[in-house]
């Protein structure tokens, strides 16, 4: 219960949101990071820092290239870098096994006490799926702060609890 009442005051401080593109939906979620933004921009882009909180990479980081993450979930994930501005903003395709393609482009903007994350998940088929892509970054976000701090990774015992807080998210 411990690890619950931690992610319920860490979930307090996330901006989330569904948007609506007119035929096609996106997840978008904020969270300020206790981090410099080059530390937070290495934890997504180096890849022997991506796999100690999100997953294993492989391939070539730089536009146009691909990179297969291997996230321990039954198919690889494959990414084709659309556009990278080091250390601000990331954009990639998204494939996870026979779901179609999407998009997720992840902003940061250095602040005074640290660095604005910003994530967005495009092309979204319908506004729920939206929220489970929402859910499932705000997961990964969750793990990337406590790595940034220093702190052990958390259980699956995440993905009920931010499920639930995703699906009061109007759209």
């Amino acid at each position: 219960m411990q690890v619950m009442d931690e992610y319920f005051r860490w979930s307090a401080d996330v901006g989330r949101e569904i948007r609506d593109h007119g035929g096609t939906w996106s997840s978008l979620l904020r969270r300020r990071l206790d981090a410099s933004i080059e530390r937070v921009w290495a934890a997504w882009t180096d890849p022997e820092v991506l796999p100690k909180w999100f997953g294993k990479p492989s391939g070539t980081f730089a536009v146009g290239g691909a990179v297969v993450l291997d996230l321990s979930q039954p198919h690889p994930t494959t990414c084709k870098i659309v556009a990278c501005e080091p250390p601000t903003r990331l954009r990639t395709t998204w494939r996870y096994g026979d779901f179609g393609d999407s998009e997720v482009e992840l902003r940061l903007t250095r602040g005074d006490a640290g660095t604005l994350l910003e994530l967005e998940h495009f092309a979204c088929r319908t506004a729920d799926e939206a929220r489970g892509t929402g859910s499932g970054w705000e997961v990964a976000v969750y793990y990337l702060d406590d790595f940034l701090r220093g702190l052990p990774q958390p259980s699956d015992i995440m993905f009920p609890a931010m499920d639930h807080v995703w699906t009061t998210v109007p759209g």
